[in-house]
């Protein structure tokens, strides 16, 4: 693998006018530096663009480490950021939550929600997609999942913003990481009443089911079930919300696309499969 430091690339890779068209600075990224030095959050960062560099970077750990790259609470995020072999301890616990047949009972009360929401909109003629589908149909979900009050739902919109975009001036890292450290600590504050909670009363919800887990026959301590809810949260709050925004953006400037879906409504699985790709 080569290794180049482009300014050009490493200045804007995260500038808005790239987030709202990426794909030409992702193929000059391949094209020129498939393995580019650059930074985030003042972090130093390796930015790896090509398929077999990003495979070989993933089977050696001990180059490429996961561990303290992120630093979002008081004990790193999990999997994220732990490496094998424990990584893949953590990946058979949590994988067998969210297989297609899990997801599936989930789909009749998914399809109320969504019903719901659009109906809600539906007789203005359009909605603002972000505050009015994509945030409130995955929050509400991951609430749902996880067993967790659905009135707590603007504390954790406000953990997610805290976490992932601060509301700072831009280059005030010492200010965003002192917001991201606040929010950190008011998570694991959170999660550890729902942790003893569920310990005291199992139910059948997810982070139940996680508290009353074992990997190879030993129960998983406090900050493994910190890290494993604290990136949960993330996930259900923040990563379906950007993608679902990200897919209607697509439709929404690309007419041919959205007629094929109008014209042939059978083609809609195909069509999420690809925009999800």
């Amino acid at each position: 693998m080569t290794q180049t430091e482009p300014e050009d690339l490493t200045q804007g890779l995260f500038a808005p006018a790239v987030a709202d068209d990426p794909h030409p600075t992702y193929s000059k990224m391949r094209r020129e530096c498939p393995v580019m030095r650059g930074t985030m959050m003042d972090m130093p960062m390796v930015f790896i663009s090509g398929y077999e560099d990003a495979v070989w970077a993933l089977r050696h750990p001990d180059i490429f480490s996961s561990e303290n790259t992120i630093s979002l609470g008081e004990q790193p995020l999990i999997p994220e950021e732990i490496d094998p072999p424990r990584h893949t301890a953590y990946r058979r616990l949590l994988n067998p939550q969210f297989v297609p047949r899990e997801i599936e009972r989930l789909e009749p009360d998914v399809r109320a929600t969504v019903n719901d929401l659009i109906d809600r909109f539906a007789p203005n003629g359009s909605c603002d997609f972000h505050e009015e589908f994509a945030t409130p149909l995955p929050s509400g979900i991951f609430l749902a999942l996880m067993g967790l009050p659905r009135s707590d739902l603007p504390l954790f919109l406000k953990w997610r913003d805290d976490s992932i975009r601060p509301d700072v001036e831009p280059g005030d890292f010492e200010g965003a990481k002192a917001i991201r450290d606040a929010a950190g600590q008011e998570i694991s504050n959170y999660f550890r009443k729902s942790i003893a909670e569920c310990r005291r009363n199992p139910v059948d919800t997810l982070l139940s089911r996680i508290v009353h887990s074992e990997i190879d026959g030993v129960p998983l301590s406090e900050p493994e079930l910190l890290g494993i809810s604290h990136l949960l949260l993330l996930g259900g709050l923040d990563t379906v919300t950007a993608t679902l925004d990200c897919m209607i953006v697509f439709l929404a400037q690309n007419a041919d696309y959205r007629q094929q879906i109008i014209d042939d409504p059978g083609c809609v699985p195909a069509a999420v499969e690809e925009l999800l790709r």
